[in-house]
């Protein structure tokens, strides 16, 4: 690799290092020998040489009402870039402080849905921990409609127990709709939970509903995650899961009935 191409690297067009490195060979010449000297044409080498100075990679110099151009040397590149690195970190500082002001400008449309993706299974526990961090309140019910055999698969028992301790802790009651093959699950004392059979509604992956914030998990090949939070999405899936939900029980009251009748 030549050291034109190098120096490309640094952010250099190619007729720009062309250009530099004829005028460090050079170590003073007018434009004329320098466009000679890198192989790029006088009215381009004029312009090149006027970005270099902006640079600081070359400078000017009126001789005789001739201008001169010399090239930094390049201990003087190496500070260069030594204070363009101290500049990054300065606007890298400047940024985080006014962050939290770009932020709410950005959050200050009432009507806008808030979105966040997740990926992996790690994912779905760092959606998992934003979607805890906002249940608050022991007369709101956190929502939760899945497949629990890929819910099995995903997260171990343990796992399913740290959880269910997470929301019993914050005193968070629970009303679940699931697909099960293996039957009936388990219910918890911090709520209730009915069975639907998918034969009659197929309920795939995950969806959590809690307050304005509507979770959405995938739990197949490649897990991942979306957390949303707005009112109306939440106010619409909420009375959608409630449909659902009465629906459900009413089904699942039925079969027990049925099948106390067949004992």
């Amino acid at each position: 690799m030549t050291l034109a191409a190098e120096l490309q690297k640094f952010g250099l067009s190619d007729k720009e290092a062309k250009v530099y490195l004829a005028t460090l060979e050079l170590g003073r010449g007018t434009a004329q020998n320098i466009a000679i000297k890198s192989g790029v044409n006088r009215g381009t080498t004029y312009s090149i040489l006027e970005t270099l100075i902006e640079k600081g990679l070359c400078r000017e110099r009126e001789q005789n009402k001739m201008a001169f151009y010399t090239a930094a040397e390049p201990d003087d590149i190496y500070l260069m870039f030594d204070l363009e690195k101290k500049q990054l970190i300065r606007k890298e500082q400047l940024l985080e402080k006014i962050l939290p002001q770009l932020k709410a400008v950005n959050n200050s449309h009432a009507d806008k849905p808030e979105i966040r993706f997740y990926e992996g299974k790690r994912g779905i526990f760092d959606c998992r921990a934003d979607l805890v961090s906002s249940l608050e309140g022991e007369d709101r019910e956190l929502l939760i409609a899945r497949d629990r055999d890929l819910f099995d698969k995903v997260f171990s028992g343990e796992e399913q127990k740290q959880y269910a301790k997470i929301l019993s802790s914050k005193k968070i009651k629970v009303k679940e709709l699931y697909n099960y093959s293996a039957g009936k699950a388990k219910g918890a004392r911090s709520g209730s939970r009915v069975e639907v059979t998918a034969g009659e509604y197929k309920l795939a992956d995950e969806m959590s509903l809690f307050g304005n914030i509507i979770q959405l998990s995938c739990f197949r090949k490649k897990p991942s995650a979306v957390l949303i939070k707005d009112k109306g999405l939440a106010e619409t899936l909420g009375a959608l899961f409630n449909m659902a939900w009465e629906t459900g029980l009413r089904r699942f009251i039925e079969r027990k009935k049925k099948e106390q009748e067949h004992k």
